[in-house]
């Protein structure tokens, strides 16, 4: 032990250990200064620290005071006794939050929650000090966290019954452990209640129970509320769950607790927590509501069973205005007394911040500082508020008891605290900013909901508006709208309802989900240059005052999957992002967070030196692009997300009055920005507020965009253009072998040009327009490429028992089906193409000559549905049974020396029988007059492949004139269809050479 001389040279903690009362851990102590169980003494050097931050001297004072030490220096009788009374650091509290002005509203569900977990037996294990009696119920509280509570009869209980609960967590490999385990464990259902408090009106009051089975109770009954974890009812647990509550627009908290000491403990606990984040927070006994409970641990449970949910909110409200007249009551009392106490100390900052930023309110949101200028809030960037602090702190004098002056607050360390100070202060929750309704000069104008009904509302502008842009333009209901009639024409009525329906939204878009879903979907405004696209996004932007509308291109999206998340920050505050530039990216289809986006899923933004912050966006979208964009849209998912909108009009100087798609430009829109503020922003936004009212009652109808959608598929994949030709689909039950969609598409490319066969089969092809649409040069590529344009497609092999061995085959898809009344006239076919020639035996024809001089217009139905053949030009043929490339049929016993020629002299009842050779003549044989009569062949030949495909007997076709193509179009032979192999899928042609096999891919009746 040191001497008494030793200790007052220098002071050494490790002399008046014993003067210190010591904690639980060795080599700690309780703190002279705080209190707190963290003075920690090293033993070798006699080094001292307090965990809390306590300044040295100020334990030294404690422990060994100055005066003291003085007094034993001058040899005063002045002693130190064996242990120092050490006075105990008085704690300031908090003041608490005052409870919010105006209406108050309880936050609900908006249904009664189903997913109330259940009570069940135990099946497992029971865990030690768990009867055998008992029952179980799961409370999740994340997909890694979960509490289960047993429960069994005990009837020395109050109700009859005992419980105990055990934490349990899952370990990164999916093991359950029965321990808390050491990640941080949120509020139980925190997250539900925070979504439902977003679409309260009014002040939302959440509701906080003890136990999670009052939260349940009252979700059962569409009562939102949340409730700690058993071990989690401490401060450190409690903070940050109150500042997320505090963050998300939450004014006040209603904590039902039970009346017994631990309820009022924790009650003492949460109100120290709600003071110091700074949110209001009243705790009401359930007595108090229902004084007739039968005990004395009631909970909402037995207050619900003695009242409906409506009487139960009314007695919350009774309590809470108790509770506010009571805080007032206490608040005049606060202040007599502090009229007889010494004012109390005002630090630095805390006069820093009164000075600078106690003239007006402020607010700050995602780290920026915005002040309010009276209809709006204007950012005031961080360099700006850095030169403001540094000026007050370089002009704040300090004078001591000698009158000597001094600077002592003029360092970069003073500044940053109080930046951070003011942004602690005035920080809200991110997603307030810009709140549904247009900041508009004279006023906001809002929609007021009432169910799917709206009225407009025009409110003075107040500081707790939060829109952060400035107003532009009057809102004015009886504005003239010729101009903004001028503007519209650019398309036509049904686009333009398009257009106007999604701009609407963005006025109020999280209830417009609420009420139509998916409505509102991501616009693609396909165009070139000079046709009112860009000049109609500049009347937007001006309505929402050019900094309330966004331009995010797809390329930032792009980016936001790759894993650069910056450029989608500013859609955190966005009312409608519209980008005007686009480059071609990769496929829309493959972007993942655009869709995200249109369906307003949570989002991730970033900033730099900053934590990434989660947001859920609440824009519409629309992007500009002057080429087709890179997108084939054969999953549903893009589908219900992206319609394209066409802008085929042009602005132009003189337009040409015969043509329709020409607009008298005028360079106003686009130059002249006061003229749009002025004539045309009013009155469209009167039309997007007549848009709303038609969006929320009958929805958004994209059938005008259809065919858009449909011409950007084909110009990014060309077989869109080959299944719209050759009319095929999903059919259920239906399937189409790879040798039958080959033979179909090797025609198609022949037909249109792509594929060329000469005489030695030897293939040339042309590429397609776009480098990344590739041709399908082989039989073994057609199954990968046809499925990828049917997602829902199933890859799949089938017998085939000509070829006697496994071929594949794609199910679910089929030739769809078209109706036909006769067999020539009314039957859809194809785009009409050149008849394929044929040279062979041309002297057995005779002239072509035409019957009828009726012609059939069937333009509109070759446009609903495209077959595969090859049509022909309505001719007559001289009756000829063979083909081209081989002579007549003729009867050899009988023969005469003439041809023989039979054939069908009316279209609709079918071809005539040949003739009968038993009773031949020896002269020519030729049905009709005594001399040599015409055939009138189909206006358009029918493949037979097409009609097996749809349905139609086969057999009907026996004894019509069949036409017999090689894939590359050249007619082989023509001879009479003699009978059908349903099995092998051939028919059996007569010729001159003897009877020959066909498959009716090959065959096409002509006559």
């Amino acid at each position: 032990m040191l001497t008494t001389q030793q200790a007052l040279t220098s002071f050494d903690i490790r002399n008046f250990v014993d003067q210190l009362e010591p904690a639980k851990e060795k080599n700690k102590y309780i703190c002279p200064v705080c209190g707190g169980h963290n003075l920690s003494i090293v033993q070798e050097t006699g080094k001292y620290s307090c965990f809390n931050q306590c300044d040295c001297k100020d334990i030294r004072e404690a422990i060994k005071p100055w005066a003291e030490v003085v007094a034993e220096r001058a040899g005063a009788n002045y002693t130190a006794s064996p242990k120092a009374r050490i006075p105990k650091k008085e704690r300031i509290l908090p003041k608490s939050a005052p409870i919010p002005d105006g209406e108050l509203a309880l936050v609900m569900l908006t249904q009664a929650a189903t997913d109330i977990p259940q009570t069940q037996n135990i099946t497992s294990l029971l865990p030690k000090g768990i009867p055998g009696n008992a029952t179980q119920t799961i409370y999740p509280y994340s997909q890694t966290q979960w509490v289960i509570r047993y429960e069994w009869a005990d009837y020395i209980k109050e109700k009859g019954k005992d419980k105990s609960f055990r934490q349990w967590h899952r370990l990164p490999d999916g093991t359950p452990e029965m321990r808390k385990g050491d990640e941080p464990w949120k509020a139980y259902r925190i997250d539900e209640a925070i979504a439902a408090s977003k679409s309260v009106q009014g002040t939302p009051a959440l509701l906080q129970h003890e136990g999670e089975g009052c939260v349940e109770v009252g979700r059962e009954h569409g009562l939102a509320g949340f409730t700690f974890q058993g071990s989690a009812w401490d401060k450190k647990s409690i903070l940050p769950e109150y500042q997320l509550i505090k963050d998300s627009g939450i004014g006040l908290i209603i904590f039902l607790h039970d009346p017994d000491d631990a309820g009022l403990k924790k009650l003492a606990s949460c109100l120290e927590c709600a003071a110091e984040v700074g949110i209001a927070l009243v705790g009401i006994n359930p007595n108090d509501i229902c004084p007739d409970l039968p005990y004395k641990s009631s909970d909402i449970k037995e207050i619900l069973g003695q009242m409906e949910v409506p009487e139960f909110i009314r007695r919350l409200e009774e309590e809470i205005h108790a509770a506010v007249n009571q805080r007032k009551q206490q608040a005049l009392v606060n202040v007599i007394d502090d009229d007889d106490d010494q004012n109390p100390v005002v630090s630095f900052i805390q006069q820093a911040f009164q000075a600078l930023y106690g003239d007006k309110p402020w607010i700050c949101a995602a780290d920026k500082l915005y002040w309010h200028t009276g209809n709006h809030y204007k950012h005031s960037p961080d360099d700006t508020e850095r030169r403001r602090i540094a000026k007050f702190c370089n002009s704040f004098v300090v004078e001591n008891e000698q009158g000597k002056k001094s600077y002592p607050y003029t360092s970069p360390s003073w500044v940053k605290k109080i930046l951070e100070w003011a942004k602690m202060l005035t920080g809200i929750d991110p997603e307030l900013i810009n709140p549904p309704g247009v900041n508009c000069i004279n006023g906001i104008v809002r929609t007021v909901w009432n169910g799917k009904n709206f009225t407009i509302t025009l409110s003075p502008h107040t500081p707790e508006d939060y829109f952060i842009y400035e107003p532009l333009i009057e809102y004015d209901p009886n504005a003239d709208s010729t101009d903004c009639e001028r503007l519209l024409a650019c398309l036509d009525k049904p686009q333009q309802e398009v257009l106007l329906r999604n701009l609407a939204a963005s006025l109020d878009l999280q209830t417009v989900r609420k009420v139509r879903g998916r409505e509102a979907k991501a616009l693609l405004a396909v165009g070139l240059g000079s046709n009112g696209k860009d000049a109609i996004r500049k009347c937007v932007s001006i309505i929402y005052g050019e900094t309330g509308i966004t331009s995010i291109s797809l390329s930032d999206f792009q980016a936001y999957d790759e894993g650069r998340k910056f450029g989608l920050a500013p859609l955190m505050h966005s009312r409608l992002n519209w980008a005007s530039e686009n480059p071609q990216t990769c496929r829309l289809d493959r972007i993942q967070s655009l869709k995200l986006f249109v369906t307003g899923n949570k989002l991730h933004c970033e900033r730099k030196g900053k934590d990434h912050i989660e947001f859920t966006p609440n824009a519409p979208g629309i992007f500009n692009l002057n080429e087709t964009p890179p997108l084939q849209g054969v999953m549903q998912a893009t589908q219900d997300r992206i319609a394209v909108l066409e802008f085929l009009k042009t602005f132009v100087k003189n337009p040409d009055p015969n043509n329709p798609n020409e607009l008298q430009a005028d360079s106003r829109f686009a130059d002249d920005s006061e003229f749009v503020r002025t004539k045309v922003a009013p009155a469209f936004l009167n039309k997007m507020l007549e848009a709303l009212n038609k969006l929320i009652e009958e929805g958004i109808d994209y059938e005008c965009t259809t065919d858009a959608f449909r011409n950007v598929q084909k110009d990014n994949n060309h077989l869109f253009q080959f299944l719209e030709d050759n009319n095929i689909g999903y059919l259920e039950g239906g399937e189409i072998t790879a040798r039958a969609l080959w033979s179909m598409l090797e025609m198609w490319y022949t037909q249109n040009g792509t594929l060329t066969i000469d005489e030695s089969n030897r293939r040339s092809w042309l590429d397609q327009a776009r480098p990344s649409d590739k041709n399908v040069k082989g039989i073994n590529q057609i199954i990968p490429r046809i499925s990828q344009l049917f997602p829902k497609a199933v890859k799949g092999t089938r017998y085939c028992e000509v070829s006697k061995r496994h071929i594949p085959i794609l199910k679910g898809i089929g030739i769809l089906s078209a109706t036909r009344t006769t067999l020539g006239e009314t039957r859809t076919t194809s785009a009409p193409l050149p008849a394929p020639e044929t040279t062979h035996y041309q002297d057995f024809r005779t002239t072509r000559t035409t019957f009828s001089n009726s012609t059939e217009n069937i333009e509109d139905r070759e446009m609903q549905l495209n077959l595969l053949t090859a049509p022909m030009e309505k001719e007559e043929y001289t009756l000829q049974v063979g083909a081209g490339g081989a002579e007549p049929l003729l009867d050899m016993e009988n023969y005469c020396g003439e041809p023989c020629v039979t054939g069908a002299s009316q279209l609709e009842s079918g071809a005539e029988p040949l003739p009968d050779m038993e009773n031949y003549c020896g002269e020519p044989c030729v049905t009709g007059a005594g001399e040599s009569e015409e055939v009138e062949l189909l206006s358009q030949p029918i493949s037979l492949l097409q009609a097996e495909k749809e349905g139609d007997n086969i057999n009907l076709y026996v004894g019509h004139i069949v036409e017999v193509r090689s894939l590359s179009g050249v007619v082989k032979f023509v001879g009479e269809m003699a009978s059908y192999d349903k099995t092998h899928g051939t028919i059996t042609v007569v010729t001159e050479e003897g009877n020959r096999d066909v498959y009716l891919r090959e065959a096409f009746v002509i006559g």
